[in-house]
């Protein structure tokens, strides 16, 4: 085995692709069908909405200099479906081609619908350089609904004010308000098998926010009352791309739930609280359902400027000359410094 073929199996993990019938559904019609009749599709054993109550997020007052945390309330949005999509080319967004109404009255400045979509590459990708164009990947798409019992609270003002101020991807910071993070927990952590040179690693993060700020991008109409985050998991270092990539085969067997939420700083942010939890069960990202992608072009119903567009393409390029050093440093959670409480 030659030393190219070594790191392609350490970063690259090839695997045969699915072949394509003629006929495959368009990502429009199946997203348009989950918004009528909830639940999930093929990838997926169950899904639905999480608990909050298995978590911890920030809380005041002074939470930079105090660090506590405490057992959030409920979520302002509920995970009603799930689907694991496929398509011939990347989805940089889903919601394309969705027919939205002209006008939809708002309540707490918030959308009545949410759309996250994490664009997950089937390969751990190179050291250096961009992503092979090759690898599209398949995209996890939770679906969330703003509650009737949602109140007014920071953590509806603090996430009204990210899907409607400029300047997003902001720089990311252990300080630095109004990011974008997402906060993940499996459930069975000890029965997944998972190798013991991974496992100390895997238990670390396991319950810890972790930002993902400069991997997002937003699409859609607020005055539709529809928006999508769309977070694009090759932005990841190196190491946290292959970490992924090895714990792939775990996942048909796992049970884990994901929140997410904007980063509060000052008090009047705090505490924080979760835009929506979504509880996974048994996701397979090899068994997501086929479909028909319109093209990857830039969504025509795009929230930000071309400046920040661009913004999203430099943060993706590397920064390092020893891309698995830095890798290493920045795989961490939210907590940017070792002496500062945990984000």
């Amino acid at each position: 085995m030659s030393c190219s073929d070594c790191w392609q199996g350490l970063f690259g993990f090839r695997q045969a692709r699915r072949p394509r019938k003629s006929g495959t559904p368009s990502v429009a019609s199946v997203l348009s069908a989950r918004l009528s009749a909830e639940g999930s599709g093929p990838g997926l054993v169950a899904a639905g909405d999480g608990d909050p109550s298995l978590f911890r997020l920030r809380c005041g007052p002074d939470y930079l200099r105090c660090g506590a945390k405490a057992t959030p309330g409920p979520a302002l949005y509920r995970c009603f479906g799930v689907e694991v999509l496929e398509a011939p080319c990347q989805l940089h967004s889903c919601t394309e081609g969705l027919p939205l109404p002209s006008r939809v009255e708002s309540r707490l400045s918030l959308p009545q619908i949410i759309v996250v979509n994490f664009q997950l590459p089937f390969e751990a990708g190179p050291l250096r350089g961009p992503h092979p164009p090759q690898d599209h990947g398949c995209s996890v798409v939770l679906m969330f609904k703003l509650k009737e019992s949602a109140e007014d609270c920071p953590a509806a003002r603090l996430l009204a004010r990210f899907l409607q101020e400029e300047g997003h991807p902001r720089p990311e910071g252990f300080s630095q308000s109004s990011c974008l993070k997402v906060v993940g927990i499996l459930e069975n952590l000890e029965d997944l098998g998972i190798p013991s040179v991974l496992r100390p690693i895997v238990r670390k993060f396991n319950g810890k926010p972790v930002l993902i700020e400069k991997e997002s991008a937003r699409y859609g109409d607020l005055s539709c009352g529809f928006v999508e985050l769309a977070i694009d998991i090759r932005g990841f270092n190196a190491v946290a791309r292959n970490l992924l990539r090895r714990l792939r085969s775990r996942l048909p067997q796992s049970t884990m739930q994901l929140g997410l939420l904007v980063q509060g700083v000052e008090d009047k942010e705090l505490p924080e609280g979760f835009l929506g939890v979504a509880r996974l069960q048994g996701l397979d990202l090899g068994r997501g359902r086929a479909v028909a992608a319109a093209g990857e072009a830039w969504p025509t119903r795009y929230l930000q400027s071309e400046d920040a567009k661009l913004s999203v393409a430099e943060n993706l390029r590397p920064r390092s000359r020893w891309p698995v050093l830095a890798g290493l440093w920045q795989l961490r959670c939210c907590s940017r410094r070792a002496r500062r409480p945990a984000s």
